[in-house]
């Protein structure tokens, strides 16, 4: 899916979840542009690898929950409603990126729909890791990014009595965990490309 799509969709989620948080119940700490500018920004941020080159693009840290949970893992033993709130926004933007791009670009909504059941590979291909992980891992990633999205908005504007230090770390160690099966795979998967090479080569000489 296109940047600007990302960005689109992604505002359309900030102003349902907005409208019914603030213009109904008045529990936002922040200022709704700036909220808007943070979901718009982690909508984009998994891109920002574009910036270092297309080849680039794609990459097993920008696409994953890797960044997220760095983030996280900073800030969750110490929360200030309006720092939770900032990131809760920022970690959503990051999360609808990260599902949609799971569907084809330029596509119908009818045909997006059917690759949610369709054996679909992910368009773009994520560098390093192999073909049958893609869906599985940008569709995981997003499901923990957005938790902890959801986490820390629940903490900042107390919806649910949760215990905000225990899920959090349930949801980081699970993080860690799938993080981990991921890079086990992708250098995996790589020297797997790199005897494939070695053994072509062979074959020429």
């Amino acid at each position: 899916m296109h940047g600007a799509e990302h960005k689109i969709w992604a505002s359309v989620m900030f102003l349902i979840i907005f409208y019914f948080v603030d213009f109904h119940y008045h529990l936002t700490n922040i200022n709704f542009w700036l909220a808007w500018l943070l979901v718009i920004f982690g909508a984009y941020f998994p891109d920002i690898d574009l910036d270092f080159g297309t080849r680039f693009h794609r990459n097993l840290f920008t696409h994953s929950h890797i960044v997220v949970m760095f983030i996280a893992a900073v800030y969750f033993t110490t929360p200030v409603p309006q720092v939770l709130e900032l990131l809760g926004f920022f970690f959503l933007g990051y999360a609808s990126h990260l599902l949609l791009d799971i569907f084809p670009s330029n596509a119908s909504v009818f045909k997006r729909v059917w690759t949610i059941f369709a054996s679909y590979q992910t368009p773009g291909d994520l560098r390093g890791i192999p073909e049958w992980l893609e869906r599985p891992w940008l569709v995981i990633c997003g499901i923990i990014t957005a938790s902890i999205g959801v986490l820390f908005l629940n903490e900042a504007w107390t919806l649910v009595p949760l215990n905000f230090f225990i899920f959090s770390l349930i949801t980081l160690i699970l993080g860690v965990i799938w993080a981990v099966f991921g890079i086990l795979q992708t250098t995996k998967e790589s020297k797997k490309k790199k005897h494939r090479r070695h053994k072509s080569k062979e074959e020429k000489e």
